[in-house]
């Protein structure tokens, strides 16, 4: 079965495995309703990996010339502050449905949008190299 996650680049597969396990924790915390600080674990967890993840791409595309450095390192930027954003209305709101659901469809368009598109054109140069 064919991962959209994995690239063949064993430090960026391992970190797309944990963000994707973490981003099914979120969206299970929700619906089974947790509490407030269960899911900001969560999500805090999520965001020190994600950064850690920036970090080492954002590097490697700097190391290697990646020509759509600065598209994906913006693609970075907005992530870290839905995750700002996010984590501010957890404390406002709790747990609410209607943040259940904007922070489901959030994952969703990153994993989707970032991970197995634009971490896949990085994995794909990083391995042509």
């Amino acid at each position: 079965m064919c991962d959209p996650f994995n690239f063949g680049v064993a430090e960026i597969d391992k970190v797309h495995a944990d963000l994707v396990r973490l981003a099914r924790a979120l969206h299970k915390a929700f619906a089974e309703g947790r509490s407030v600080k269960e899911i900001e674990q969560i999500l805090r967890e999520f965001e020190v990996i994600a950064r850690q993840d920036f970090y080492h791409e954002e590097s490697s595309m700097r190391e290697t010339g990646f020509p759509d450095y600065a598209n994906h390192k913006a693609e970075h930027e907005a992530l870290s502050k839905d995750i700002d954003l996010l984590k501010a209305q957890l404390k406002s709101e709790g747990p609410s449905s209607t943040l259940a659901v904007q922070t489901q469809r959030r994952m969703r368009e990153w994993l989707v949008g970032h991970l197995a598109m634009a971490d896949k054109a990085l994995g794909d140069y990083l391995n042509s190299r």
